[in-house]
């Protein structure tokens, strides 16, 4: 299914890789919830051996892993909080999952707050 960006509202509109980039960051934003919560109870793997200065960066991995997640769901909380909450969830399926958007109203409707999501997330990560 091809992912089209309207064009109606023009400040709206942004160049096709961002848009891309954007969508697909949302798209991952369960997988990004689960994979902060993975990393919190997960452990490094035990060492194989002596071998290296012994010394570990695992847990600054872990840090900047965490980090780069948590920026980017909260770039889609944020973005969310600004779409009115009667279409929050329509938006959120249609991006995530592909579903057609609710009957409970138009679909130009649900189409410009998807299109108002996508560029308030990218405005949130700076992309834009």
């Amino acid at each position: 299914m091809k992912e089209y960006q309207p064009k109606k509202h023009r400040q709206y509109v942004l160049p096709h890789n961002t848009y891309m980039e954007t969508i697909y960051i949302i798209r991952s934003y369960d997988a990004l919830k689960q994979e902060c919560a993975d990393i919190l109870v997960s452990s490094p793997d035990p060492e194989d051996g002596p071998s290296g200065s012994g010394v570990s960066n695992q847990p600054l991995a872990y840090v900047i892993k965490t980090e780069e997640r948590t920026r980017r769901i909260d770039a889609v909380d944020k973005a969310m909080e600004k779409i009115p909450p009667e279409y929050r969830r329509g938006v959120m399926e249609n991006i995530i999952y592909r579903k057609p958007f609710p009957d409970d109203a138009a679909r130009s409707t649900y189409s410009d707050w998807k299109q108002k999501m996508v560029y308030y997330t990218a405005k949130e990560l700076h992309i834009v």
